[in-house]
């Protein structure tokens, strides 16, 4: 006979879940959900995907979206994924595979509402990595969002190239500038009849 896990075991599951995608341990993810563990579970701070993606562990990202983790998923203490690629050094791999599973590029953060084009902005900045941006403007992000300090994308790109202006950052600055923000499609013409 089966038991129901107490909610002390699901708790525990949980633990080992978001564990094994900080190590990018497959085996151990596909232990804990078979036992019943959510992948989209929470320890109030981290989530299995945001942990798999700080770590950049694509294969533990492919998997645990494989089995519908939430791609904008945030905790009350962190981002998306997606602004987790975006940062310690931007991982664009991660960030290619999110954005192409249909993560937002334009969550925001429930109490500092920064998005992932101004943590991509910073990371961009201090790592000369345009690729970041540009991928990010590619899939509809919105340059124009403002953070709860009243930022956008373009201002902490500006205040972050200061003192490390390069051939890089000025790119970064510039299509922050000039990027256009998302427009939304033209509604349907109504049908007219002939007659």
């Amino acid at each position: 006979m089966t038991s129901t896990p107490t909610p002390a075991s699901k708790d525990t599951l949980s633990e080992l879940l978001i564990s094994a995608a900080s190590n990018g341990d497959l085996d151990e993810m596909q232990s804990c959900v078979s036992a019943g563990a959510d992948v989209n579970c929470s320890d109030t701070m981290w989530t299995p995907l945001q942990r798999a993606t700080w770590h950049e562990h694509l294969n533990a990202v492919k998997w645990l979206v494989e089995h519908k983790a939430n791609l904008d998923q945030t905790t009350a203490t962190y981002h998306c994924p997606l602004a987790f690629a975006c940062s310690n050094g931007g991982n664009i791999d991660i960030m290619s595979f999110l954005l192409l599973s249909k993560a937002d590029p334009n969550t925001t953060h429930p109490d500092y509402r920064s998005t992932p084009l101004m943590c991509a902005a910073l990371t961009a900045c201090r790592y000369r990595k345009p690729a970041l941006v540009q991928l990010l403007l590619e899939h509809k992000a919105d340059r124009t969002c403002k953070d709860n300090k009243g930022q956008t994308a373009l201002d902490i790109a500006f205040e972050t190239q200061k003192g490390r202006e390069t051939s890089e950052t000025d790119l970064i600055v510039g299509m922050l500038a000039t990027a256009e923000p998302p427009v939304a499609p033209p509604a349907p013409m109504p049908f007219a009849s002939i007659g």
